[in-house]
Order: C-alpha cells, then structure tokens, then sequence
C-alpha cells in the first residue's frame, strides 16, 4: 500500500494554467458586508465587478450630468441605466453583443423605454 501512495502521488503534479480573458469580459460577484450608516451597523448587499483584461476593478470617471442621467436609492447617487449604457458605447471597452444584450435587458425590465433610445440616437 506504501508503493502504491507513493507511485500514486508521483503521477500527480501541481499545475498551472494562465487565464487570458478576452476585452470586453467581466466576472462578477454578489455579496453582503456590515457597514455603519448613520453611526448604525447594518448589512449591505453589494455588487463587485471585476475586468481582468484591464486589471481593473472598477473605473470611475466625473462628467456634468444633468438631473435625468442621475437617480438616488438610499442615499447613494448613481447614473441611471440608459446613460451607464451610453458611457460604456462611449468607452468602447464592451462589445456589442453585450451592449445589445443590456438594452434589451432594460427595456425588458422596464429601466429603459424603446422610446428613450430612439431618443438619444436622435441626439
């Protein structure tokens, strides 16, 4: 049994396979964290996003937004989902399929209106 054990772990070696992310893919995750909001603890529910082809985490930029492109829930500001979806055509960092696919996701879940982007390709 001793010659097989060591004959067995012989066979097996530690190995290492480099991950090359293509541009445009994200991995994603969702998890909760305490937090003190108002000097009380609370548990947060958060969502993290990773682009490993950039090596970045998450990119935040600073432009004059009008009050439309803005919304706030629970405090916190952030741009609503059709102008998110006009900075990343912008950024030309995602592909199209995926640009595609969260339209239709928020027009399907009722973020954004057919109207709203027929609109904004008036501009």
């Amino acid at each position: 049994m001793k010659d097989y054990v060591r004959a067995a772990s012989l066979r097996q070696r530690e190995m290492f396979v480099p991950l090359t992310p293509a541009p445009g893919t994200a991995q994603a995750d969702f998890g909760e964290a305490l937090v003190i909001v108002g000097g009380e603890e609370r548990k947060a529910h958060f969502f993290a996003i990773d682009l490993p082809h950039s090596d970045n985490i998450l990119v935040l930029h600073y432009a004059d937004l009008s009050e439309s492109d803005v919304q706030t829930a629970q405090g916190f500001k952030f741009t609503r989902p059709l102008r998110t979806i006009l900075d990343l055509i912008e950024a030309g960092t995602v592909e199209r399929n995926f640009i595609r696919q969260a339209l239709r996701q928020a027009v399907d879940r009722g973020l954004i209106t057919r109207q709203q982007i027929r609109n904004t390709q008036m501009r």
